[in-house]
């Protein structure tokens, strides 16, 4: 067993956190708003905007002649084009379709199709129904994917003439990297590509958390005493998870209470909820009175009681709103977990009491209004 992997690790998470530290670029405003993945608000828009030579970064055509050199083509007006995003188009009678971004040359009446695809499957004759939208006019179909894919999803032969694939991983990524350099000049747009670039790089697995990653990896499979002793870490860690998660369970279960209080015409339930997934839930219910099995009701006086109490409407049809107490995907959660069962214990009960007396406050008040 070697003692020191572990310090050899921390050293590797050490100096690459220093670096994220340094340059900043774990915040990124894409991923906090959970944008990153979308194909159209985000990645069509964004793309598309760039490539407008009437856009709002003010840099004309130039990132459009640089994605053109990119992809090597070079039979396009570059100064008389439009460039539209979800472009409704009939196809023959009855079908009609959404293209992601059509570049348009004027001039020629040539165009050039991008099908974006993040994670989504294709949809029935998809690429086809691209084709027969500009049917003879398209001197490009791109089918842009996150990475390099060499096959053509169509047989037909004159699809295959102008079809192309290209990806996220090579030729958004150089492409963005020469607008980093030409946007200079003007440093607000050029960060903003920057966030951008960075944003396709995490999304092609290529940022810096995936070199840190591979170092880590490198690091544990420098040889067998070193995958020894990592996965030896591993089994004890999960062990250790599962065994504090279980001590979790009973104990938060025999601290706390089921309990209800009345409502108008109806009953709060609130209960401890054991669930196998990655949380731990403690939840509300609206019931009537008189149910045993604790059926929902709508009711618009729920909004009213939920709004202060969780700061958002019904969570869903079946209950009021959840206390999520543990959630497996945190490593603090964990850590604290594994540390001292006792203490997260009695945050926790801390917590869902606070938030009992909350809803018992809204409703009393909800009420006297009413009354």
């Amino acid at each position: 067993m070697n003692l020191n992997l572990i310090d050899d690790v921390k050293e590797i998470i050490k100096k690459n956190t220093e670096e994220i530290n340094k340059t900043g670029k774990g915040f990124n405003l894409l991923s906090i708003l959970g944008m990153e993945n979308n194909e159209r608000y985000t990645h069509s828009n964004i793309i598309a905007e760039l490539l407008n030579s009437k856009g709002s970064h003010t840099f004309g055509n130039l990132f459009f002649k640089l994605f053109l050199e990119e992809l090597n083509i070079i039979d396009f007006n570059i100064s008389n084009y439009e460039v539209l995003t979800e472009e409704y188009v009939k196809i023959q009678l009855g079908i009609r379709t959404f293209l992601d971004i059509v570049i348009k040359d004027k001039t020629t009446g040539k165009v050039i199709l991008i099908e974006n695809k993040i994670w989504a499957e294709d949809q029935p004759f998809q690429i086809e129904r691209y084709y027969e939208a500009y049917k003879g006019d398209i001197l490009k179909l791109f089918y842009l994917n996150v990475n390099e894919w060499d096959e053509c999803p169509t047989t037909r032969e004159e699809i295959n003439n102008v079809f192309e694939n290209i990806s996220y991983k090579k030729n958004i990524k150089n492409w963005l990297a020469n607008c980093i350099v030409a946007s200079s000049q003007k440093p607000f747009i050029n960060k903003q590509i920057e966030v951008y670039y960075e944003t396709i790089l995490k999304l092609s697995n290529q940022n810096i958390y995936k070199k840190m990653n591979e170092e880590v990896e490198n690091k544990i499979t420098e040889n067998f005493d070193n995958f020894e002793t990592a996965k030896e870490i591993a089994n004890f860690i999960s062990n250790l998870e599962t065994e504090k998660i279980n001590e979790f369970r009973i104990k938060i279960k025999n601290s706390l209470e089921n309990g209800s209080f009345n409502f108008l015409d109806k009953t709060i339930y609130y209960e401890v909820k054991e669930d196998n997934s990655d949380f731990i839930f403690l939840g509300f219910y609206l019931t009537n009175s008189n149910d045993e099995e604790k059926k929902i009701i709508n009711d618009e006086n729920v909004e009213k009681l939920l709004t202060p109490v969780f700061g958002a409407k019904k969570m869903n049809e079946s209950h009021l709103g959840w206390i999520n107490s543990i959630n497996r995907n945190d490593r603090n959660d964990i850590y604290k977990l594994c540390k001292d069962v006792d203490v997260l214990v009695e945050e926790t009960k801390i917590n869902f009491e606070s938030k009992i007396n909350q809803v018992k406050e809204a409703v009393n008040h909800i009420n006297i209004s009413i009354k």
